[in-house]
């Protein structure tokens, strides 16, 4: 596929202006000429409330526009997904997504490879093929008991991720994304307690553990840089499911392996493939779902892999 000419209509930049700690169409504003001359005219649509970004992308796709960049963090791109498919889950058009990264833990562009700036991020979604990639749904229910869902692109997860993730959207994220999701990572330790839940994946086994954190994986990274699953395709048409049960709180602490993938020979660390993962909690107390680093609903909940979901142009 060429330029703009094999897109519908106008490139439609999904912008979050709050992200990167409201830095975000400052950098945009820096490459205006190099993107005007590399994909032509576009229309940018600021986005000025949480899910808003679901909104604006539903709309321009039900306009006849395709290609939808997302211009923000990790968040921004979660609810740009969201809004590729309509309200009983149906896929609005035939949406094609690239990124412009502008956020604190930019973990989904690593696993494209898509670098920090601006201008290598553009470089990539000038010049990239587009492809197909897998997409997640979660799946639960809310507390008066009506049916939810959401969609992500990346990593969904339950106990200490979806902590650390809330952590994080408490506190100031200046210090960048590797650093303020350690310190996150920190807080979020103080009183934690592993959660007891019980796991189906496809019909493997079913599993009851003391669950740390259990990742739903699409793509490769999590918490601002860590690697969690280093072996995960988002177009294989499988979650690698990343177990990390009964850790210590020491041993999370010393578990910085992660950051390079090296963390899955951790006798207390592993993994499976596939497509539906159920999970229970055996506690009545409420252990929320976090993906994409947005916090959201809580356990019981099921995951399922969508594959060839919608294209990417990385």
């Amino acid at each position: 596929m060429g330029r703009l000419g094999a897109m519908k209509m106008l490139p439609i930049l999904i912008v979050n202006p709050s992200s990167a700690n409201g830095s975000t169409l400052k950098k945009l504003h820096s490459i205006e000429k190099e993107l005007r001359s590399s994909i032509g005219e576009y229309e940018i649509r600021k986005t000025t409330a949480q899910n808003e970004a679901t909104v604006l992308t539903r709309e321009a796709l039900r306009q006849g526009h395709q290609w939808i960049v997302a211009v923000g963090g990790d968040g921004t791109i979660n609810e740009v997904v969201n809004g590729f498919f309509d309200e009983e889950g149906t896929t609005i058009g035939e949406p094609i997504l690239s990124l412009l990264p502008s956020g604190t833990g930019g973990d989904f562009r690593k696993t494209w490879h898509v670098g920090r700036t601006a201008k290598d991020a553009l470089h990539r979604m000038v010049h990239g093929e587009p492809r197909w990639m897998d997409a997640g749904i979660v799946r639960w229910h809310d507390a008066d008991g009506a049916p939810r869902h959401r969609y992500f692109a990346n990593i969904a997860t339950v106990g200490l991720g979806a902590r650390v993730s809330d952590q994080a959207n408490r506190q100031s994220k200046i210090l960048g994304g590797k650093a303020s999701f350690y310190v996150a990572s920190l807080r979020a330790l103080l009183g934690w307690s592993n959660i007891p839940v019980s796991v189906q994946v496809d019909e493997q086994e079913r599993i009851s553990c003391m669950a740390t954190t259990i990742a739903m994986c699409n793509g490769q990274f999590f918490g601002g840089g860590m690697q969690c699953a280093p072996n995960a395709d988002p177009s294989d048409g499988l979650f690698d499911v990343v177990f990390m049960t009964d850790l210590t709180r020491l041993e999370i602490a010393r578990m910085t392996s992660i950051y390079k993938g090296q963390h899955l020979n951790h006798p207390k660390v592993r993994v499976t493939r596939g497509r539906t993962v159920t999970i229970r909690y055996e506690e009545s107390a409420p252990s929320p779902l976090e993906a994409e680093g947005e916090v959201f609903g809580s356990l019981p909940a099921t995951f399922e892999l969508l594959p060839k979901a919608f294209q990417i142009k990385v």
